[in-house]
């Protein structure tokens, strides 16, 4: 039967629902996406960086300065496609109706996002809204979504019976929240001595907080509904007409901790139809491939080492930024030689109020980039449980390596075109690096440990590669792009 959110097919066993689903056809409408190419509107967000965008961060005159006569103009456009979340447990919830009080069962991230949907749904007061939340699968913020326990909700309310929703990892994949297509335009200056006189930072993205189907939910219950819906109005407009600036598109960016004589960080907001979620650190995702790429770059341009270069950037102003990368770089041999065809890459990253630097050690064989060590410094204030930590550190950097080497989602006329993990792949067992991580001590409040060890590692990757055979990558994935650089150069196979 056809209900609010698509067709659904319900039997007694999950497998007899899948294959009568596969037996019933469908015509559907083109929807919000008829048309929409992910390659193109990268070639419309490349445009649009050359055009002003909303100040997020000014700090001295930028424009003066890289119109100096003493200095180097550096330019560069880094890019990071849409990505899936991939969570090993498909979408699921089990939504039990029984008029007046209904119970759910789902692998959450938002248990009151979620209750708030339910009361919606169903016009139940809040405290006949029961949620249990089970052990998941997988999180990395596609469970803050709402929109699978919707549907069971929903269906469940049509039956009058509890109802089990299950997708297909198919299913899963392409109608994802996406991780947003991102992209930024950098332009630099540097004097005859070395000397950074300024960076200025262009970001174009999506807004994560102004997607309209779950902005309503954040608001209490208290709040009569049709309030709830103008706030919700209200809000979105602010988002979607630049009037607010969406803070996770630039995050990672706009706190740059290096003392530059002048910077400007600014943003332009894609209004496009593409489901977008928060992703397993959010903007920090690609700001920080950005970002530590970029300054990779500065560092190579003013012929500096690109840890002595970070390190006389911080400065004594970021003295934990300073003892992660010092760790780091000390763990990691950092100034000694690689082994023969080794290259070795350094980023350091804050986000969520935590610290966090890597050392990446990479080779390319045949072409094929293999990442064989990662070292992690790592500071979140006074650790309670350091296996917890170390094994978030450990799961943050495999996550963002794949998809940094491997991942990205296009779509083709509307359609996302990955849909399995044949097309859309995660690193095996036997492409994972050794993998060492360093906790600092400290007596300073605890501060996240899920999140801020995926950003470092793919600027660190990146800066590995140029270290190793002289290519640098500023678009993910990294293998893809490393193919097409190596076959533009005529040649497969490089060594250090």
């Amino acid at each position: 039967f056809v209900f609010e959110r698509g067709v659904a097919v319900v039997a007694e066993k999950t497998w007899q629902a899948r294959r009568a689903a596969g037996v019933v056809e469908i015509e559907w409408e083109a929807g919000k996406l008829a048309g929409f190419d992910s390659e193109a509107l990268r070639l419309a967000m490349e445009a649009r960086s050359f055009e002003p965008g909303s100040a997020v961060r000014v700090e001295g005159d930028v424009s003066a300065a890289l119109a100096r006569e003493d200095v180097t103009v550096i330019e560069a456009t880094y890019e990071a496609p849409f990505l899936a979340h991939a969570t090993m447990e498909p979408q699921n919830c089990v939504a039990w109706y029984k008029g007046d009080e209904i119970e759910l069962w789902a692998p959450t991230q938002s248990s009151t996002i979620i209750q708030s949907v339910a009361q919606q749904l169903t016009k139940l007061p809040k405290e006949r809204v029961i949620v249990h939340t089970t052990l998941m699968g997988g999180g990395f913020g596609r469970r803050a979504s709402h929109d699978f326990p919707a549907e069971a909700v929903m269906i469940s309310m049509k039956l009058k019976k509890p109802v089990q929703i299950i997708w297909s990892r198919e299913e899963d994949m392409r109608t994802d929240y996406f991780r947003p297509q991102a992209l930024a335009h950098f332009e630099a200056a540097i004097d005859e001595d070395g000397k950074v006189a300024g960076v200025s930072a262009h970001v174009i993205t999506q807004s994560i907080i102004g997607q309209s189907d779950w902005f309503g939910t954040v608001f209490p219950h208290w709040i009569p509904d049709v309030t709830r819906t103008m706030l919700s109005r209200t809000a979105l407009g602010l988002f979607n007409t630049g009037t607010v600036t969406d803070p996770t598109s630039t995050e990672g960016l706009s706190e740059m901790p290096y003392a530059f004589e002048t910077t400007r960080v600014e943003y332009s907001q894609l209004n496009v139809p593409v489901p977008v979620g928060f992703w397993r650190s959010v903007g920090h995702s690609f700001n920080g491939f950005f970002a530590e790429g970029f300054v990779d770059e500065l560092a190579n341009a003013a012929e500096k080492d690109p840890f002595e270069f970070r390190k006389e950037l911080l400065g004594s102003t970021h003295p934990r930024e300073l003892a992660v990368l010092e760790e780091a770089a000390r763990r990691a041999n950092w100034g000694t030689p690689t082994p023969e065809g080794v290259g070795r890459g350094i980023a350091v990253h804050h986000s969520f109020a935590s610290y966090c630097a890597q050392v990446v050690d990479v080779r390319i064989v045949d072409g094929k980039i293999e990442v064989e060590r990662v070292v992690c410094a790592f500071d979140c204030g006074m650790v309670i449980n350091p296996d917890i930590v170390k094994a978030q550190m450990e799961g943050a950097i495999n996550f963002g390596l794949s998809a940094a080497l491997l991942q990205e989602i296009t779509f083709v006329d509307g359609l996302p075109q990955q849909s399995n993990f044949d097309d859309f792949p995660l690193l095996r067992m036997n492409e994972a690096p050794e993998i060492e991580v360093y906790i600092i001590e400290s007596s300073a409040a605890p501060t996240g440990a899920g999140e801020p060890g995926l950003p470092p590692v793919a600027p660190a990757l990146a800066n590995a590669i140029h270290d190793a055979v002289g290519v640098r990558l500023r678009r993910m994935p990294m293998q893809a792009a490393l193919t097409e650089a190596l076959a533009d150069r005529g040649a497969v196979s490089y060594t250090h």
